[in-house]
């Protein structure tokens, strides 16, 4: 049972439902903010050692980062055409099933590319994944819902999904480890 209550952790709307990218990454950086609080009151030894199941703090912190950062670079990538998929190619994601299955994290294989080392400290780990918000928010300012949804890549387990689609998938993919931070460290 959860013995810290995340105070303004939440989940973005389907992106069906918004009108304005910022629906989604003002929730990933609320989130975020609650993550790095929340990791910033554990002693530097807790931060960094390795439970007996799943992965430490500085794992859960790494590898948010490495995702997020990962995604804040394609973004100007894809849209300007040379990687991705333009939309005709795209599948349109079953948002409710996807949503059921990040919000429960279950050890799945991630790519390599994101996979964590497990060596930052916090001021290191909190440094990344501030950067990372930071090229999130320039690389999404100026973009529209439409213009986000309009090219993508292939995401390793939904297949080729819209910017827009990744956006919602991966805001919901940090809280679904969040979640398991919070219950694993509480």
């Amino acid at each position: 049972m959860l013995k810290f209550k995340p105070q303004s952790m939440k989940n973005p709307l389907a992106p069906p439902e918004i009108k304005s990218l910022q629906e989604i990454v003002g929730v990933w950086k609320s989130n975020r903010d609650e993550i790095v609080n929340f990791m910033g009151r554990m002693s530097p030894e807790r931060f960094l050692a390795k439970p007996k199941q799943g992965w430490s703090a500085t794992e859960i912190a790494e590898h948010l980062y490495l995702s997020q950062w990962n995604l804040a670079r394609a973004i100007p990538v894809v849209l300007g055409g040379k990687a991705g998929q333009d939309k005709a190619e795209l599948k349109e994601p079953v948002y409710e099933t996807i949503f059921e299955f990040l919000i429960k994290p279950r050890g799945a294989k991630n790519p390599e590319s994101v996979g964590p080392g497990g060596a930052m400290d916090q001021p290191t780990a909190f440094a990344a994944m501030s950067k990372a918000m930071e090229r999130l928010e320039k690389n999404t300012a100026d973009k529209t819902v439409e213009q986000m949804s309009s090219r993508g890549m292939e995401h390793p387990f939904f297949g080729p999904i819209s910017l827009t689609a990744w956006l919602w998938v991966m805001t919901n993919h940090e809280y679904g480890h969040a979640m398991v931070l919070f219950e694993k460290y509480s």
